[in-house]
């Protein structure tokens, strides 16, 4: 009977400690980072009515927990301010005051988060980690799926990845807009605890490349196309790349590489040929991943070229700007000799002119005849490409009369040459019959009175040679008789 009795009351302490081991048991609900600065926020659950000691890991070393704060009993949360979880995670461990060794919770982490903006690759790349002291102490909880929480330019995108994966890629992130990313944990020993790491807020910055790209001019400068192209004003990139082609549905290769942020664009290509050759050319912007973003229209440099038919110039050229929906209007410029550049017509929608000089005629015009053409698009009428000059030397014709009487009557006393066109040198001799010289000068203004040093010659046949060279440097002779006579 004594036996039972003992039994009984062994079985009766036992379950009174066990009672009472229960009621202080303590455990951690939820250790999450809160916001960006990194405060921490532990929930926990306990029975008892001892003091709890929170302890943290040492941020000066990695020798231990050490206690940041102290909570009565009752009280189940604390927020650690000081935590500076949103640069490394942080453990965590509750004890009692009064029995630390037997009131315990098990040691805790936050999960912290990087990321990193592959811009390129229009990528970001998320990691996560507890923390963990080999030596020391490590986290006690162990993870059994994560959470990625992405907010992607306003549009909610969640992961779900079974542990022990700590790593993820969003791939396909648009340019210059807010994300925001943070992981939350779901543990082993309970679905219903979670715990969430740092929360990371990312602008996809990217600089904004321009709305358009217009070529605006080609102009051909000496033995150089200046090619000119505005950029919208949004623009953000200043490396841009200037392409080429001898056709203009032909490949283009890339010629030049520059840098700018200016409005306008100018560039000089020094390996045109543009007297014989046409080019066509754009301009592409281009971001710091070497990416191709913003392309012009596509602009070409004017060829012209002029034939000759007696008094006919024929001028051609090859249209500006092919491709553009525009069309394109043509000032066409006339140079004689030396002269002032004179606007002698426009024209739209044709490329070629015949420009007849048949009244320009005269000893006092040069018989070159410089072109070139101004052109526009009637949706730019204020940017111009210029085209070559291209220049035709029409021949003179020399012509003289057959006889002349330089007997001072101040009617038909001089013999002198017209000429259709100014020569740019002149030479006139006089010979008589028997191949004497009697008379030379070099002024086409000065001819002759009929006179041989200061007497006036016999009345007869003599033989003139006449020679002149143009301004293209043809050389004309005429050779003929002149009769002198004394009514």
């Amino acid at each position: 009977m004594d036996v039972k009795k003992k039994f009984i009351k062994s079985l009766i302490v036992m379950l009174i400690v066990a009672i009472h081991v229960k009621a202080q048991d303590l455990s951690v609900r939820n250790v999450s980072v809160i916001n960006q600065q990194g405060h921490v926020r532990i929930d926990w659950l306990y029975g008892g009515s001892e003091d709890l000691i929170i302890k943290r890991d040492n941020i000066e070393q990695t020798n231990g927990l050490v206690e940041i704060a102290r909570r009565p009993a009752g009280v189940g949360t604390f927020i650690d301010t000081e935590a500076n979880a949103h640069l490394a995670p942080r453990a965590y461990v509750i004890v009692s005051s009064l029995s630390p060794d037997v009131i315990v919770s098990k040691i805790v982490s936050t999960i912290h988060m990087e990321i990193s903006y592959d811009s390129c690759a229009s990528t970001v790349n998320i990691r996560w980690r507890d923390l963990k002291h080999e030596n020391y102490f490590q986290n006690e909880w162990i993870a059994q799926r994560y959470i990625i929480h992405a907010n992607i330019d306003g549009v909610q995108k969640n992961k779900v990845l079974e542990a022990p994966n700590q790593q993820y890629s969003f791939n396909d992130i648009p340019e210059n807009v807010d994300n925001t990313f943070y992981v939350e944990t779901q543990w082993t020993h309970s679905n219903q605890i979670t715990s969430n790491s740092n929360s990371i807020s990312l602008f996809t910055k990217m600089l904004i490349p321009p709305d358009y790209i217009r070529a605006l001019s080609a102009s051909a400068h000496s033995d150089k196309v200046e090619l000119k192209f505005g950029i919208a004003p949004n623009n953000q990139l200043n490396k841009f790349i200037v392409f080429k082609s001898d056709k203009l549905n032909g490949q283009y290769n890339a010629i030049d590489t520059m840098n700018s942020f200016n409005s306008e664009i100018l560039y000089s290509d020094a390996k045109s040929e543009p007297n014989k050759k046409v080019n066509y050319y754009k301009l592409v912007a281009v971001d710091a991943c070497n990416r191709q973003r913003t392309q012009s229209d596509v602009s070409n440099n004017i060829v012209l070229q002029a034939t000759n038919n007696d008094f006919n110039n024929l001028i051609t050229w090859n249209e500006f700007k092919p491709n553009a929906f525009a069309y394109s209007e043509y000032d066409i410029y006339r140079k004689i000799g030396d002269n002032q550049d004179e606007l002698i017509s426009q024209i739209t929608q044709n490329t070629s002119l015949t420009d007849n000089v048949e009244q320009l005629q005269g000893d006092k015009l040069s018989g070159q005849f410089c072109y070139y053409l101004k052109a526009r698009k009637t949706d730019n009428p204020n940017e111009y490409s210029q085209s070559n000059t291209v220049c035709v030397y029409l021949k003179p014709r020399i012509l003289a009369p057959d006889a002349f009487t330089p007997n001072g009557d101040g009617v038909n006393d001089i013999f002198n040459a017209v000429f259709t066109f100014l020569p740019i040198s002149f030479e006139m001799k006089i010979y008589s019959r028997w191949g004497n010289l009697v008379y030379q000068t070099k002024d086409a203004n000065k001819g002759w009175d009929g006179k041989q040093n200061g007497k006036s010659v016999a009345t007869g046949t003599y033989i003139y040679s006449i020679k002149i060279k143009t301004p293209g440097n043809q050389a004309v002779e005429k050779i003929g008789n002149i009769t002198v006579f004394y009514p």
